[in-house]
């Protein structure tokens, strides 16, 4: 042990002896001076598990009150896109606001800080008069790191001066689509120039200190803030584009174009990461389990905390949140540690409890979970130091940090065309002439300016949301004082020719948006730009400037344009382009992405095999004094698409670069050269070129020499770069070198810290040897994943009248066979009018065990389905002259197992059971099946059918299958291939119904117009029990595969390119009269009842007041034909078991406290039945589908 050893533990000791001498007790989760992790183990210990899941919970900050920070022991607050305290509200007001939530989560039992996240993405986007920086797609162009790290540490400034300690920043996607409504989140196509561009998680968070171990959040003190890297991963490859589309690719792709980036920030010790809401290969990345734990975790051995998107769990099912419970369970299985809930977060709480204390989610992850969060507090030094003061509140849109934002526009802007003739460039251009016509919608907007995701979600149009220069603004300034000024948005060409300008500034480009609402299949100029480039350009020397997130079509217009700038969206300062416009700085940005000539191209990347862009990735003019620029102006205006020799040597460096470890290639330099002198250069540093001979002397040559031919050739050596794919010796002796560093380290530490990082150790080294090892996880082969062996999966065939007897009232025989088999059990849901339905089965495979849960659960549900009610003569079970008949629903490779070689292992089943089993043919299928399904029928008397399910079950237990494909089942065998039935019989109730109800001469207990009564706005619950009274667990309900028996409405629609089509499963709507005296039983307590009801069908259930008819209220049902009938049994359930009406309570009291009034101006969040303090609260412009 060294000598600092000793002197930390002689601190220590003098420490505690000092608390018992002062009386005071001595706690080590409140001393600074002890190491993190054993701070976090002492905390941890003194946690309920109430407290536990409080920290996994982030709530947006419209719903969120000091006592229900204290009551609910909320681990971090967030505001969503144009959420604010108020209207162009201070920096004062922002740190008000979130010392106010601090109170609420310091006056808890154990002093635990909330953090408070926001989304900085260009940055502090959503506070009035901040500094707003170029989109990420501008950065890209401007490739230079070192900026980065200062907007980074500018942005960290700007945000901790609002009292905010944590942003969803940075996007670090790799677009590979333009047709992407997050395009300009991502900095590049190219996953290098991303990887370069993580630098501004430096400057956010501060440089990790050298011999940092890999993966260990660090935050450098309270002018820095955690950062996020988000959207692990794959999103910027999905389908056409698509937002939270699927990605397909395949895992060399996955490895090598999306994850390097996530590398590189783990290294530089970002904080959190976000999961995306896209999916790989059909997996959804919320659910799944090898990406986000396996490798992310594992692999990369990233130990800080991972937190969803905006309702991002709720979108494992279809509709969101049809299947809260299994959403839960699912996501925080996979690795999610805190959830972005943002509005129900009781309805969180109470299901995230049941499925804990019901081992279906192990404690042990919800340690890790919190263990990961509270580790980014301590880091951060939030338990030292909780509020924010007052002394940062100047630096929001200093005068310094627009200057750097300026800088910042100056580099991204990216020079397409200079010239329509070889000696004749426009720019730069003079500052002193007689008249300049600025014109286009662009010129004179802020909000277009800036784009997406500034003051609210999808961006502004304007002046007025906030401080800044527009283009026009800065021209006026820029140019002579005698030089005219003339803005006219859409001239026509008459004006332009007949007005004697000297030459115009066309402003053109798109209009704001952000995420799916920017999804664009045609990427045009918005209008009226077309008509201004044609009237103004065809009339007058003209440069266009577009602004937009990606690029769009601009080939028609090329022709008449002088001069061509892509600006992106540059942000509040628009005098970085003048800047460049009038020639006191050069442009030097370059193509971060390939500028396509029509969408048919898309998708099309830098290396591909089609590769024929307008303006190749990389390009990128120059306004040097030197003919250089002139000739590349002229090569550009007579073949836009620049050279096919330059494409050439990209595709050509990109196919080798894969191939070879080292390259050697020589490039004559002829006359060409001198129009592709600054892409090669671009190209070079693209790929690494270690050697460069000649290239500082060709620069200087060929501004000297402008029309001679450069004899020298130029010698590049390529190097391959290592890929994630692959762990060779050096990363290998790495990581030895790592763990001794660890051990050195963990043996200055406690003992009982000492045996936890070694027990971590143990996991990372098994992780990482099954996942170098591989092994079958599947019947047919294939790659072992981290959840081997998998789950056991059975499908059984119930007529539908069975399936109420098989949930019961209130669920009780579904959650009673849950509890015992501890299996997951859903019914699926179906097209109308079917007479079957199917249930699955499914639980993790327990080799070792006699009798698996997976098929303990079948038996148990086969049972209840043969049995029936006890005394239940009107449902009985299925017969075939006179014996029962059973039928499972199996793949047809699993079928054909089950008959064995000459029908051996059938033949067997049917010797022990005396029952006949045969596999039907496709046409006994149901619509639901899927295409490759076979039935197994079992016909015999109920004990020996009971007995052959019992074998077959256990002969098909070996085929496992991957967790993350159960949702693919039951999405697919709920999406039927034929056409939708539009006309439906009448619904077929499970029981008796019941008899006549009595009427209220009073009309009922006091149900009216109590808003405590009215429907969600939303489709889901929004169930909140008073802040002081958390809701018994027996009283909520609880829905999902992992429950008992929760009937997700995975309702599929056509595409939304297609909104005509209509939908696949039809939507019926049913109404029932109730009598008021009823109410009470069918609402229940604080709207339990109905909550259950709506979380059991599926459907979706509104209580209305009586239409004309006095002492009865109507309910309306709509859904499925399935879902309604659920719902309608499930209500005279409800009734059946009410007896006498009691008298009804009113709503609970606000129990909340928020000073801060919604704004009139702003539109309010969904409302939230029975939120205490819902009546306050900050007002709020983005809807539910918003995401980060």
């Amino acid at each position: 042990m060294g000598k600092n050893s000793w002197v930390w533990w002689f601190v220590t000791l003098v420490l505690w002896w000092s608390k018992i001498a002062t009386g005071e007790e001595y706690i080590k989760y409140k001393d600074p001076e002890q190491p993190v992790g054993v701070r976090v183990k002492d905390l941890l210990g003194r946690m309920t598990l109430q407290e536990k899941i409080g920290q996994m919970i982030q709530i947006d900050r419209t719903v969120a009150t000091i006592q229900i920070m204290k009551d609910y022991y909320i681990g971090s607050v967030l505001s969503g896109g144009g959420s604010t305290p108020l209207p162009k509200a201070t920096a004062s007001d922002w740190v008000n606001m979130v010392n106010d939530y601090q109170n609420g989560s310091m006056s808890t039992r154990l002093g635990i800080p909330m953090i408070y996240g926001i989304d900085a993405v260009h940055g502090h986007n959503n506070v009035f008069n901040a500094t707003i920086f170029p989109h990420n797609i501008g950065l890209g162009a401007a490739k230079d790191p070192e900026l980065m790290r200062r907007i980074g540490d500018a942005t960290a400034l700007e945000v901790r001066a609002t009292g905010i300690p944590y942003v969803f920043a940075p996007c670090i996607a790799v677009c590979r689509d333009p047709r992407w409504g997050r395009c300009y989140e991502s900095y590049s196509e190219d996953p290098k120039i991303v990887q370069e561009m993580t630098d501004i998680i430096i400057g956010l968070q501060g440089e990790i200190p050298n011999g940092s171990r890999k993966g260990i959040p660090y935050i450098a003190g309270k002018k820095k803030v955690a950062a996020c890297a988000k959207h692990f991963v794959g999103d910027g490859g999905t389908t056409k584009g698509v937002n939270e589309n699927n990605t397909v690719t395949d895992k060399h792709e996955l490895l090598t174009i999306h994850m390097p980036a996530y590398d590189d920030s783990i290294i530089k010790g970002v904080a959190t990461v976000m999961a995306s809401y896209s999916s790989w290969n059909g997996r959804k990345m919320h659910a799944d389990h090898d990406l986000v734990t396996g490798f992310l975790k594992g692999t990369l051995r990233f130990k800080g905390f991972v937190i969803s998107d905006w309702q991002g769990i709720d979108r494992l099912t279809s509709p969101p949140h049809a299947n809260y419970t299994y959403s839960v369970e699912t996501s925080i299985l996979a690795g999610v540690d805190m959830v972005m809930v943002p509005y129900n977060f009781t309805e969180f709480i109470n299901d995230l409890t049941y499925l804990v204390k019901n081992n279906f989610i192990p404690t042990d992850r919800i340690d890790d979970a919190v263990e990961r969060i509270l580790s980014v507090k301590f880091t951060m030094g939030l338990f030292e130091n909780p509020y924010t003061d007052f002394s940062l509140i100047n630096e929001v849109g200093s005068q310094e940090h627009r200057n750097l934002a300026r800088e910042a526009v100056r580099k991204s802007l990216v020079l397409l065309k200079n010239g329509k003739t070889a000696n004749n460039p426009l720019l730069p251009l003079p500052k002193k002439v007689s008249r300049i016509l600025v014109a286009g919608s662009h010129a004179d907007n802020l909000g277009y300016q800036c784009g997406g995701w500034t003051i609210t979600w999808q961006g502004f149009s304007g002046n007025d949301a906030t401080s800044g220069t527009t283009i026009l603004g800065a021209i006026k300034s820029a140019v002579d004082p005698g030089t005219e000024v003339i803005y006219f948005e859409n001239p026509d060409s008459k004006y332009a020719t007949s007005s004697g300008f000297d030459y115009a500034i066309v402003v053109v480009g798109e209009h704001p948006y952000a995420e799916s609402a920017g999804d664009s299949p045609t990427l045009t100029v918005a209008d009226p730009g077309p008509d201004v480039i044609n009237n103004v350009c065809q009339s007058v020397k003209c440069v266009v400037i577009v602004i937009s997130g990606r690029p769009l079509i601009l080939e028609p217009y090329l022709p008449s344009i002088d001069a061509l700038v892509a600006a992106w969206l540059p942000g509040t300062e628009g005098q970085g382009i003048t800047d460049l416009l009038f020639g006191d700085y050069r442009f030097t940005g370059k193509l971060p992405r390939t500028w396509f000539r029509t969408v048919d191209q898309l998708p099309m990347n830098v290396g591909d095999p089609h590769y024929d862009p307008l303006f190749p990735f990389g390009f990128g003019l120059t306004t040097s004094k030197s003919t250089i620029a002139r000739s590349v102006s002229a090569g550009a205006a007579e073949s836009p698409y620049v050279l096919g020799i330059m494409v050439s040597v990209i595709i050509g460096f990109h196919i080798q670069i894969f191939s070879s470890s080292t390259i050697f290639c020589s490039l004559s330099v002829s006359e060409v050269a001198t129009v592709l002198l600054y892409p090669i250069k671009e190209i070079m540093d693209e790929l690494d070129l270690i050697k460069q001979e000649t290239m500082d002397e060709l620069d200087e040559s060929l501004n000297q020499h402008e029309n001679e031919v450069v004899p020298e050739d130029i010698l590049l050596e390529v190097k391959e770069e290592p890929s994630l794919l692959e762990v060779n010796q050096d990363q290998e002796q790495e990581q030895e070198q790592e763990q001794e560093q660890e051990q050195e380290q963990e043996q200055e530490q406690e003992q009982d810290q000492d045996q936890d990082q070694d027990q971590d150790q143990e996991q990372e080294q098994v992780q990482e040897q099954k996942q170098e090892q591989g092994v079958a996880a599947t019947g047919g082969g294939g790659e072992r994943w981290p959840g081997w062996p998998g789950e056991s999966v059975f499908r059984v065939l119930v007529p539908s009248q069975k399936v109420g007897s098989l949930i019961g009232r209130k669920g009780e025989y579904i959650k009673k066979i849950v509890e015992e088999s501890k299996a997951r059990i859903k019914v699926l849901d179906g097209p109308p009018g079917i007479t079957e339905r199917a249930v699955m089965v499914s639980a993790r495979e327990e080799p070792e065990s006699s009798l698996p849960p997976a098929i303990d659960g079948l038996l148990r549900v086969h049972r209840r389905v043969v049995d029936g009610l006890e005394n239940d003569s009107s449902h009985p079970p299925p017969t075939v002259a006179g014996k029962v008949s059973t039928k499972l629903l199996v793949p047809a490779s699993q079928a054909g197992s089950l008959i064995g070689k000459q029908g051996t292992t059938v033949k067997s089943i049917q010797e022990a059971s005396s029952c006949i089993v045969r596999v039907l043919g496709t046409e006994d299928l149901p619509m639901f099946a899927l295409q490759d399904d076979r039935i197994v029928e079992v016909v015999g008397e109920p004990v020996g059918v009971h007995k052959a399910v019992e074998l077959i079950a256990s002969h098909l237990r070996k085929f496992l299958v991957d967790r993350g494909i159960i949702p693919v089942f039951e999405m697919q065998m709920q999406m039927p291939p034929n056409p939708p039935v539009e006309h439906m019989p009448p619904p077929q109730t499970w029981g008796p119904p019941p008899q006549a109800f009595p009427q209220s001469a009073a009309g009922g207990p006091g149900y009216g117009n109590s808003p405590h009564f009215m429907p969600p706005s939303r489709q889901h619950d929004n169930y909140y029990p008073p802040a002081d009274m958390p809701p018994p667990m027996d009283k909520q309900p609880h829905q999902g595969i992992s429950a008992y028996g929760r009937e997700a409405p995975m309702s599929m629609h056509s595409s939304s390119n297609n909104p005509a089509a209509p939908s696949l499963i039809t939507q019926i709507t049913q109404q029932m009269q109730i009598p008021l005296a009823f109410a009470d039983a069918v609402i229940g307590t604080n709207g339990a009842s109905i909550s259950y009801i709506r979380r059991v069908s599926g459907a979706t259930v509104t209580i209305q007041e009586t239409k004309g008819v006095p002492g009865e209220m109507t309910v309306e049902i709509n859904g499925t034909a399935s879902q309604v009938q659920t719902a309608q049994q499930l209500i005279q359930n409800f009734m059946a078991d009410a007896g006498a009406p009691q008298p009804q309570t009113g709503p609970p009291a606000d129990q909340g406290y928020n000073p801060y009034g919604a704004p009139p101006m702003y539109s309010s969040a969904p409302s939230n039945a029975g939120v205490p303090g819902q009546s306050g609260g900050y007002g709020s412009v983005y809807g539910n589908n918003y995401g980060y």
